[in-house]
């Protein structure tokens, strides 16, 4: 049972069916078109107010654990554990080591960036056959499909 308005009446309804408990006070739920539930039967998952079987497309459980769904990342859509941990990503988008970048896109892996994709790899890395940028190995100043593939040398370094 839930506190609802009937008629301009606070009065006791019945939750709906598909919940173990309902709020139809909770912020952004109206109670007229939702089921507005906060928590579910054992073996259903909360997400947006509603009771599922499992997480549906576009959010995920955290740790893989839980009673509640969260929505995954912008740019994925299916993710696993955390919502950056994409499994599936949009049209016009490619699946990079747990990321979603645009199909022209190389992942930057070791950099510190909100969303580590980026159009070309720095100076200073190249793009492996996963479109991850890598950094090039000493005496590497700048380097091409190899980490040992010299394209020029650091100073004092000649080819």
């Amino acid at each position: 049972m839930h506190v609802g308005d009937v008629n301009g009446l606070k009065t006791c309804v019945d939750c709906d069916p598909s919940c173990a408990t309902c709020d139809c006070q909770a912020e952004y739920c109206d109670c007229d078109f939702e089921s507005c539930c906060s928590s579910c039967p054992t073996g259903k998952v909360l997400f947006m107010f509603d009771c599922y079987d499992s997480c549906p497309d576009g959010s995920f459980l955290p740790g893989g654990q839980g009673d509640e769904c969260f929505h995954c990342a912008t740019h994925c859509t299916e993710c696993t554990n955390t919502a950056s941990e994409c499994t599936a990503c949009p049209i016009d988008f490619k699946l990079i080591d747990d990321m979603c970048c645009l199909a022209h896109a190389f992942l930057l892996i070791d950099h510190i960036s909100t969303y580590p994709c980026v159009d070309n790899c720095p100076e200073g890395y190249f793009a492996d056959d996963d479109d991850i940028c890598q950094p090039c190995l000493a005496p590497c100043e700048n380097c091409m499909g190899a980490e040992d593939f010299c394209t020029s040398c650091v100073p004092g370094m000649n080819f």
